[in-house]
């Protein structure tokens, strides 16, 4: 019995393996990849079980489509270009989403302050944050009950700001 439970942690290793590759490969302008992509997020979503990479990865074009107004088959990597799809990300989302954790549960701000200080000091659009707490936090996502991003600790989320660290941490009184 303890083969096959090793066998399904391979294939599901394999099947993730997979998956980020088909979408590295779409994001890089393989208009064969990214169809490949669009079949495993349609499989899934038949099943009722979309995988994160996949979840993640559609979130994204659809941003990008909403957002920037790029047309759909550009975004999802279907056009005759050629070319990697969606404009370079500004920000990494985690970076982003720690920011915003600081901001909120460690200094106090208001949901609303806190997209405030991220627009004028980050640059990063109201509504991508918006979007981004849906996914990260679980007090905004509507699909999860445990907690996600907002239980790390002060210097975890500090050091998961990365980039943005210098900004956010001149807010941080020392201790």
């Amino acid at each position: 019995m303890s083969d096959e439970a090793g066998l399904g942690g391979s294939r599901a290793s394999l099947d993730e393996a997979i998956v980020a590759g088909l979408i590295s490969r779409a994001e890089h302008g393989d208009a064969e990849a990214a169809r490949e992509v669009l079949s495993e997020i349609t499989n899934d979503l038949l099943r009722n079980q979309l995988r994160p990479p996949l979840r993640k990865y559609l979130i994204e074009k659809l941003v990008c489509f909403l957002d920037q107004g790029m047309p759909l088959l550009d975004v999802l990597g279907l056009s005759s270009s050629g070319k990697p799809t969606g404009p370079p990300k500004k920000y990494i989302d985690e970076e982003l989403m720690a920011v915003d954790l600081l901001l909120r549960d460690h200094l106090g701000l208001k949901k609303e302050a806190a997209i405030i200080w991220i627009e004028e000091n980050i640059g990063a659009d109201r509504r991508h944050v918006q979007r981004l707490r849906k996914v990260f936090d679980s007090r905004d996502a509507s699909e999860s009950s445990h907690p996600l991003m907002e239980a790390l600790s002060m210097d975890d989320l500090l050091h998961l700001a990365g980039s943005m660290r210098n900004k956010v941490g001149v807010l941080i009184p020392h201790t």
